[in-house]
């Protein structure tokens, strides 16, 4: 009988089983309710998880030109030495009108996009296309340069690229300094800068570094037009299948008289 009520005994769990089951027991609970409490928040946010790739970039395409200018110091950081470097689109499109004057200006856009398509385009450029400009370094002063760079402000979303004589290498310091001091010039000729905003004006002192440029801005489906003064300029983006008009190409040896 002694065996048989030392088994009876073993049949029967202690007071520290006990406890040790219902510790077990509470941890799995608690685990279980963590999870389920993860997984109810985590579940309602995961078609915010898919949106957010495509509202970043929107809003990415919306502020390129705010990243660019606190990236680039305002200017787009393309070599003025050597044409080598990063050139970013802006994707905000043509100048928001501030006065009646940007909505003539406009007028005198669309009209040029007209004139251009009967002088080498064949087909007429749409509201709002990139168009890039090449402006020689005498010709920042004039108001009428002024005026035509405004009034393509207006109607394309415009670069400038300023055409500068060449400088030497050792004094890139001295090249900046020309690179804003065209800007101002510009300024002062009547462009302003909600027409074409300054890092959106760049300088280059060959044909080499103006392609350079133009090619890093985009392909020639992004890029609707190149205006420049120069038939090698021609020559070298029209490898590429880039549309260029050369100023004598439309009856001027000027930018400004393109009015």
């Amino acid at each position: 009988m002694a065996d048989g009520e030392v088994a009876d005994d073993d049949q029967f769990w202690s007071d520290e089983d006990i406890e040790k089951a219902l510790l077990q027991f509470f941890v799995v609970l608690l685990v279980v309710v963590a999870s389920t409490v993860f997984l109810a928040r985590l579940l309602p946010s995961a078609p915010n998880a898919e949106r957010d790739p495509v509202e970043a970039r929107q809003q990415r395409s919306y502020n390129t030109e705010h990243r660019t200018r606190a990236a680039n110091g305002n200017h787009l950081s393309t070599d003025v030495m050597s044409g080598r470097g990063a050139a970013t689109v802006g994707a905000e499109g043509i100048a928001a009108f501030q006065s009646t004057d940007d909505m003539e200006h406009e007028k005198i856009g669309e009209e040029m996009a007209n004139n251009f398509a009967l002088h080498g385009l064949g087909s007429r450029l749409v509201k709002g296309s990139m168009v890039v400009v090449t402006v020689r370094e005498e010709e920042l002063d004039d108001s009428d340069t002024a005026k035509v760079l405004r009034s393509l402000g207006c109607y394309f979303l415009l670069f400038v690229i300023v055409s500068l004589p060449p400088i030497s290498a050792q004094n890139k310091g001295f090249a900046n300094n020309e690179v804003n001091n065209a800007v101002n010039r510009l300024r002062k000729a009547g462009l302003p800068e909600h027409a074409i905003p300054t890092h959106r004006i760049v300088a280059c002192q060959s044909v080499v570094g103006r392609v350079a440029t133009v090619r890093q801005l985009g392909s020639a489906r992004v890029v609707g037009l190149l205006l420049d003064f120069d038939p090698e300029a021609r020559k070298q983006l029209s490898r590429f299948g880039f549309n260029v008009v050369i100023y004598g190409g439309i009856g001027t040896s000027s930018l400004g008289d393109l009015l």
